[in-house]
């Protein structure tokens, strides 16, 4: 599988694609709007550095971008999306001393947003609770759940086929509304990994 991440060369992306490029996939493809300053980020040959616009190229593309440019970013973007699975990564957060906060959208989520942009999409999340740190340690297996929701059942099943493959643990956790819930619970996440200065991640008892 040929794998897209828009905005792979920030902490998130380049995690998720180091992850993904350890397992085997054909091919991850990082966009960046400056591609030429990330270069020395990746080393796997099977990682190619380019434009956001070619990340696009990709059956499945990854949104790993911070919530205030998203629609910015995607906006040029729709064209060349259309048709694809896009999984958001995205977040909608606030940070002050106290740390971190979740933000009101509009739309109902991050994800919702972005589906309404992308109408021509299939829109799912995924990997949202999950740290770069945790995602980035290749040497370790990725001991967590992922909860994915996702604008029809298709896509879920896509989605949590694609996400198994990491290691972690695929849960099908609704429709694109219950996007709020998880986008929001980023923010819990943070403050104890804070707390107790490590990485934490979501497992939930009693799930199959």
């Amino acid at each position: 599988m040929v794998i897209g991440v828009i905005g792979g060369a920030g902490r998130q992306g380049s995690a998720l694609a180091r992850r993904y490029c350890s397992l085997g996939e054909d091919e991850v493809i990082v966009g960046s709007r400056t591609p030429q300053d990330a270069r020395g980020k990746f080393l796997d040959r099977r990682i190619t550095l380019t434009s956001n616009e070619e990340a696009c190229r990709a059956g499945l593309v990854v949104l790993a971008i911070p919530w205030d440019v998203t629609l910015n970013v995607l906006t040029p973007l729709v064209g060349r999306l259309r048709g694809k699975t896009v999984v958001s990564m995205i977040n909608p957060l606030s940070f002050d001393a106290q740390g971190a906060h979740p933000l009101r959208v509009s739309a109902g989520s991050a994800a919702q947003a972005v589906q309404e942009l992308l109408a021509d999409s299939n829109v799912a999340i995924a990997f949202n609770l999950v740290s770069a740190s945790l995602m980035g340690d290749v040497a370790e297996p990725l001991l967590a759940d992922v909860p994915v929701c996702a604008r029809d059942i298709e896509t879920s099943g896509r989605v949590r086929a694609w996400v198994q493959r990491s290691g972690a643990r695929a849960l099908d956790s609704g429709p694109l509304s219950c996007a709020v819930a998880v986008e929001s619970m980023a923010a819990v996440v943070m403050h104890v990994s804070a707390q107790y200065a490590k990485p934490v991640s979501l497992r939930l008892e009693s799930a199959p």
